[in-house]
């Protein structure tokens, strides 16, 4: 949602869009003063099959930056509470995040095509 790099175009452009559009929508129903509320949950590494069906090799990436599936839902539901519109679990996303929005692109983007090729595994011909 706030993250690219190469062989993630079209994944990261994607939540952006739903983040754009979860808050349109949350204004759109505020507007009309209806009680539904919405809510774009933006969880960064969790462990579920999403890696293993995207081919991704993360072996590498420390435990630490890890959430299980639990604590994102439980996250998202105290978020909802709260009525926080976008929510990132976990204090490492959170702090990914602060530096995604205040490092220069100039520093980003080398490190975002390294990143992208530590974790991909080679694709079979």
């Amino acid at each position: 949602a706030f993250s690219n790099g190469p062989s993630q175009v079209s994944y990261a452009a994607t939540k952006a869009w739903m983040n754009s559009f979860t808050e349109g929508l949350h204004l759109e129903l505020r507007a009309a003063g209806s009680p539904v509320r919405v809510q774009a949950l933006c969880p960064g590494l969790t462990h579920t099959e999403f890696h293993d069906a995207l081919g991704a090799d993360v072996s590498a990436i420390p435990e630490r930056f890890w959430m299980s599936a639990e604590d994102v839902v439980t996250a998202s539901l105290e978020g909802l509470a709260r009525g926080k519109l976008i929510v990132i679990p976990g204090g490492w996303n959170r702090l990914f995040y602060f530096f995604l929005k205040v490092l220069p692109r100039s520093v980003l983007h080398p490190m975002q095509i390294r990143f992208s090729s530590m974790n991909r595994k080679p694709r079979r011909q």
